[in-house]
C-alpha cells in the first residue's frame, strides 16, 4: 500500500497527514466511533423572576433525563481530501413537567420555534440531528471545510452550516476565515438544531481574522464580523506566553466594538455601539507528580461590556466568558456590566475538575429593561468534575449556582449528571 507524508495544518498547525492513492484505502483507514449517553438536569429556582411569561426560559424551575446516541465517521485522505459524517438523536427518559414550553435564550436560538414540550425540550428541542459533517480540502498550508463545521475563537463556539477556512502561508501568521448560514448544537447535553445566524439576510455571518506570533511568546490577532443589517463588529488582541520546563505563565487582553444595525433586537439606546474589554492572566504546571498525567492552571480576569451590552457579538458563541454554557447569564444579557472572575482547572489520571468564581455588576438585561433600570449584582460559581471509571467509561457533573441578585434574577441552582458509553 502506497502513501505520502504531506506535512499541514489539517486541524493542527504542523500536523502530519498520511494521504492515500485510492478511495478505498482512504475509506478504510477511516476512523469511527459512538458513545450513548444517559444525562440529566435539575433547575432550582428562589425568588422572583420578574417575569409573566406564557412560556418558559432558563430561569424556570424543571427536571429532566434523557438518553442519546451518537455515532461519527472521518475517512482517511484521499490526495487531499476527506470527509466526515456524524449524527446524534435523544430520548426522554422523565420530565418533571411535560407539557412545558419554552422562549428562546441567550445560548438557545430557535427553541420557541419548536414544536417539543416538556422539562427536556429545554435542552433537546431537535430530537435528532446531523452532526459535524465536513468535505474537506488540504493541500499544504491550506485547509477548507465545507459543511456542517464546529468552529472556535473568542467570538464563535458553535456548529456552523457553513464554510472554515485556515491557512499558515507565511511565516507566523495564520489567517482564518468563517461564513455561517446557521449555528446550534448538536451535542450530549444539548440538541437545538441549528439556526439562521441572519434571518433578515442571505449573507449570513462572515468572521475573519489574522494572527502574528513573535518568537513563540508574543501575539497580535485583528478580527472582523459582519452580518448584514445586523452588526459588525471588529476586536485587536494582544497575548503573551512564556514556558520554561514544565511551568508557563501568560496573559492577554482584547478589545472588541460592536455596531449594531436596523435588524438587530439588541437596539436599546440611541447609540447602538457597543463594545466588550477583557483581560486574563494566568499561571499553569504540568506534569508535577510522577508517573501520571496531571497538570494545574489558576487564571483570573475582568470583562466590562457597554450600554448595549455584548449586543449581538453572541450570535454564534462565545469563549469571552469564562463561565461553562450555563452560566454567565447576567454578562451575556446584562448591559454596562462588569464581571470578576477566578479560575482553577485540575487534572490527574483520568480525572478533570475545573472551578470558575465570579462576580458580575450590572444592569437593564435584555428583556427585562422596562422593569428595573437600576444596577445589579449577581454572584455565580461554576463546578465542573470530568472522571473515567474505565477505558470506555466516564461520568459527568456539573454544579451552577447564582447568588446575592436582587433586581433581576432570582437565586438559581442547575445540577448537571451523565454517564458516557464510548465505543
Amino acid at each position: 500500500m502506497k502513501r505520502k507524508l504531506l506535512l499541514g495544518i489539517a486541524c493542527v498547525i504542523g500536523a502530519y497527514i498520511n494521504a492515500y492513492d485510492t478511495i478505498d484505502e482512504a475509506l478504510s483507514n477511516g476512523i469511527s466511533n459512538g458513545d450513548v449517553v444517559f444525562f440529566s438536569s435539575n433547575t432550582n429556582v428562589y425568588g422572583d423572576t420578574h417575569q409573566s411569561m406564557p412560556r418558559q426560559n432558563d430561569l424556570t424551575k424543571s427536571a429532566y433525563s434523557v438518553g442519546s446516541l451518537g455515532l461519527a465517521y472521518r475517512s482517511g485522505f484521499y490526495k487531499s481530501w476527506r470527509f466526515m459524517v456524524s449524527f446524534r438523536a435523544s430520548e426522554k427518559l422523565y420530565q418533571a413537567h411535560k407539557d412545558s414550553l419554552w422562549i428562546d435564550d441567550i445560548n438557545s436560538p430557535g427553541r420557541s420555534f419548536s414544536n417539543q414540550k416538556g422539562d427536556a425540550a429545554k435542552d433537546f428541542y431537535a430530537p435528532a440531528m446531523l452532526g459535524q459533517s465536513y468535505l474537506e480540502y488540504f493541500h499544504e498550508d491550506t485547509s477548507i471545510r465545507t459543511g456542517r463545521v464546529f468552529v472556535k475563537s473568542e467570538w464563535a463556539d458553535r456548529l456552523i452550516d457553513g464554510v472554515h477556512i485556515r491557512n499558515k502561508s507565511f511565516e507566523n501568521i495564520i489567517i482564518e476565515a468563517f461564513w455561517a448560514k446557521s449555528s446550534g448544537y448538536v451535542q450530549y447535553n444539548k440538541l437545538s438544531g441549528l439556526i439562521d445566524v441572519n434571518p433578515n439576510s442571505r449573507a449570513g455571518l462572515l468572521n475573519t481574522s489574522i494572527k502574528y506570533t513573535l518568537n513563540d511568546m508574543f501575539s497580535l490577532k485583528a478580527q472582523a464580523i459582519y452580518a448584514a443589517r445586523l452588526f459588525n463588529a471588529f476586536s485587536a488582541k494582544a497575548a503573551f506566553r512564556y514556558e520554561i520546563s514544565n511551568s508557563y505563565i501568560g496573559a492577554n487582553a482584547q478589545f472588541t466594538a460592536s455596531f449594531e444595525d436596523i435588524n438587530s433586537p439588541y437596539r436599546r439606546t440611541q447609540d447602538n455601539d457597543t463594545f466588550v474589554f477583557d483581560t486574563r492572566a494566568y499561571i499553569g504546571i504540568k506534569d508535577f507528580i510522577d508517573d501520571l498525567h496531571n497538570g494545574l492552571e489558576i487564571s483570573g480576569g475582568f470583562i466590562r461590556s457597554g450600554e448595549n451590552g455584548i449586543g449581538s457579538l453572541n450570535a454564534v458563541g462565545n469563549n469571552i466568558s469564562p463561565f461553562f454554557m450555563w452560566g454567565g447569564r447576567a454578562f451575556l444579557v446584562g448591559s454596562n456590566a462588569s464581571l470578576g472572575f477566578a479560575k482553577i482547572h485540575f487534572t490527574i489520571d483520568r480525572i478533570s475538575l475545573a472551578l470558575v468564581y465570579g462576580s458580575t455588576h450590572f444592569q437593564k438585561p435584555f428583556g427585562l429593561s422596562t422593569i428595573y433600570n437600576g444596577f445589579d449584582r449577581v454572584n455565580e460559581v461554576n463546578f465542573l468534575l470530568d472522571f473515567s471509571l474505565s477505558e470506555h467509561t466516564s461520568a459527568i457533573f456539573n454544579l451552577l449556582n447564582t447568588h446575592k441578585g436582587k433586581a433581576y434574577y432570582p437565586h438559581t441552582t442547575l445540577i448537571n449528571f451523565g454517564i458516557k458509553l464510548s465505543f
